[in-house]
């Protein structure tokens, strides 16, 4: 160690501290050239020159001011879907939240359709002991299930005396004994014609025998083209 702080040798102290002044800065030299040799090889030139060169406050105020060309697509881009997104959204959420309000047609009843003699039932009722020259009532009663109207003058309905095979009393031999009008039977409704029978023989032309009838067993009948007859019996007397 006291070699080295103090040199001894045949030549003086100082040329031992110049030899080793000169030593130290070849050496640094050399550092100095590897340093810049790596630095060029590995581009340490760029960035210490791009380090060391200010840059002007005013074209960087112009680069921050003017949008890069990459960002406008991409902004374009983004906003154009959720735009269009939008309105496609828009008329399908008014369309769902809005129901039609279309009016409903109000329907127009249509009128019952008009019946034929198979839609009607008939019933009878009346007096089953009438006195003997006099008048006696009888009651027709018509219903359908169908639901329609009788037009009793297209349809007829007709009231019969027999005895036997021998024919009585009808309402055939004058129009105006026979029942008349149309007859609502819909909706279960039904309609009760009244019919007289004078007690004695009938002819053609609403003619009537003056000849009283005798006592005895006589059959009532209402009857309708197509319908099933309803009859009863009946005994006049005395």
């Amino acid at each position: 160690m006291n070699s080295v702080i103090h040199p001894s040798g045949p030549e003086p102290e100082n040329t031992y501290w110049l030899r080793r002044g000169i030593f130290v800065v070849a050496f640094l030299l050399a550092l100095g050239l590897i340093w810049w040799v790596l630095s060029g090889l590995f581009g340490g030139d760029d960035r210490s020159t791009v380090a060391a060169t200010p840059q002007n406050p005013s074209s960087l105020a112009s680069a921050e001011a003017t949008p890069s060309p990459s960002a406008s697509p991409s902004a374009s881009a983004s906003a154009s879907p959720s735009a269009s997104a939008s309105a496609s959204s828009t008329p399908s959420a008014s369309a769902s939240q809005t129901p039609s309000q279309s009016p409903t047609p109000t329907p127009t009843p249509s009128a019952p359709a008009e019946c034929q003699g198979g839609d009607v039932s008939l019933s009878l009722d009346g007096s089953r002991s009438p006195k003997i020259g006099a008048g006696a009532a009888y009651t027709i009663t018509m219903k359908s299930e169908k639901g329609c109207t009788l037009d009793l003058a297209k349809t007829p309905v007709q009231l019969a005396v027999t005895s036997g095979s021998d024919r009585i009393w009808t309402t055939v031999h004058c129009p105006a004994w026979a029942p008349k009008g149309k007859a609502d039977l819909t909706g279960g409704k039904s309609f009760a014609a009244k019919v007289t029978w004078q007690g004695k023989r009938s002819h053609d032309g609403c003619k009537l025998d003056a000849q009283v009838l005798r006592p005895g067993t006589y059959r009532v009948s209402a009857t309708m083209d197509g319908a099933e007859p309803d009859t009863m019996v009946v005994m006049p007397k005395a």
